[in-house]
C-alpha cells in the first residue's frame, strides 16, 4: 500500500501516508520498505527531512542484502549529502583519540578529505 500512496498509482499520492505504511513494514523487516523509506527521508518526501534517518533505514536495508540498498549505499558514500553524518562521525572518533584505534580512522578521514579538510 505505500507504493500506491507513493506512486499515485492505486490511490492518491500521499507522501505521508505513504511513509507510515513504509514505516510498518520496515520495522517488520521488509527490506525494500526499509529502502523507500531512506528515500524519503533523504528528500523529506512525507517526513521531516534527516540526514541521520536516512543512513539509519539505508544501512539496515543494506544489511538485508536488498541490492538497491547496497548499491544506493556506495554511491550515498560517495555523494556529498553524507558529509553532515562524516562530520558528526569524526567529532566521535576525535573522543577516543588517545591511543585508540579510532585515531587511524579519523587519520584516514582525514587524509581521504572526507568530513573535514586535508591538514
Amino acid at each position: 500500500m505505500g507504493l500506491a500512496y507513493f506512486t499515485g498509482n492505486g490511490a492518491p499520492k500521499d507522501y505521508t501516508k505513504a511513509a507510515e505504511c513504509f514505516r510498518v513494514m520496515a520495522e517488520a523487516g521488509h527490506s525494500d520498505s526499509q529502502w523507500c523509506l531512506w528515500l524519503m527521508y533523504i528528500d523529506g518526501l512525507g517526513v521531516l527531512k534527516s540526514v541521520e534517518q536516512a543512513h539509519k533505514w539505508l544501512t539496515v536495508s543494506a544489511e538485508a542484502l536488498n541490492n538497491k540498498a547496497m548499491l544506493s549505499l556506495g554511491n550515498y558514500y560517495a555523494s556529498e549529502r553524507i558529509r553532515p553524518l562524516l562530520v558528526n562521525l569524526l567529532r566521535l572518533f576525535q573522543v577516543h583519540l588517545a591511543g585508540c584505534p579510532s585515531s587511524v580512522s579519523l587519520g584516514a578521514n582525514f587524509d581521504f578529505g572526507r568530513g573535514a579538510p586535508r591538514p
